[in-house]
């Protein structure tokens, strides 16, 4: 709640130091958010490069497969 524009300014004051108390909480909230998300993408990378090494690795063995059998040189 705003101060009353009239009024003292140890009561402005005081509004200015919660307000910041405020934020300071809700930059806090945030942080962790972040934080959470950070961990969860670099999970989420982790698996896509699994997945890609494991594509790659069966048109490899498919490649080698073939050149073996005579059917590509």
């Amino acid at each position: 709640m705003a101060p009353n524009p009239n009024g003292s300014w140890d009561e402005y004051r005081m509004h200015v130091v919660n307000e910041l108390r405020d934020l300071k909480q809700d930059t806090r909230a945030i942080y962790s958010i972040v934080n959470k998300h950070s961990t969860e993408i670099t999970g989420l990378k982790v698996r896509a490069g699994i997945w890609g090494l494991i594509g790659s690795a069966i048109v490899v063995a498919t490649a080698l497969l073939l050149r073996q059998l005579g059917v590509i040189s």
